[in-house]
């Protein structure tokens, strides 16, 4: 093999060293991405888990809470959104109700923001009801819409 031969093997032995390099740092960078994507996924997975276990909370927070608000209708029957529904006796709309319970829920927010601290409830207890509160919101509205 002359010059001319080994010159060229070595460039296509050097190509095919650096294509091998490029694969490899390829497939370094993949399963690089792939561990940053199954992390990313894994805490998604977590914080999805602890969505749906503060929703149980709320939904066990709600019916605690609702056997000292919900009233007695007309017809006698429990119903369970009649202290939202109470505000109609003055001419309110039961969402109106809600809203101006979420104002107040808004302003014990807001005070915590300013001062830093809640002397009678925690802030967490405060989102946990203003939540409620918008879950209940979309009941009534429902209700209202259905007529």
């Amino acid at each position: 093999m002359g010059v001319r031969g080994i010159f060229g093997l070595r460039m296509v032995v050097g190509r095919v060293m650096t294509v091998e390099r490029q694969t490899v740092d390829e497939l370094n960078s993949v399963g690089s991405n792939y561990a940053t994507i199954t992390t990313l996924l894994q805490q998604e997975t977590m914080h999805s888990r602890r969505f749906i276990e503060i929703l149980d909370e709320l939904k066990v927070l709600h019916e605690s809470k609702n056997k000292d608000y919900g009233t007695i209708n007309l017809v006698g029957e429990f119903d369970p959104l009649g202290n939202l529904k109470a505000c109609t006796r003055l001419g309110l709309s039961p969402i109106v109700g809600v809203a101006v319970r979420l104002v107040d829920k808004m302003a014990r927010l807001e005070s915590f923001i300013r001062r830093g601290e809640l002397t009678n409830e925690s802030v967490e207890d405060t989102l946990r009801d203003m939540a409620v509160y918008s879950i209940l919101a979309i009941v009534l509205l429902e209700s209202e819409l259905q007529g």
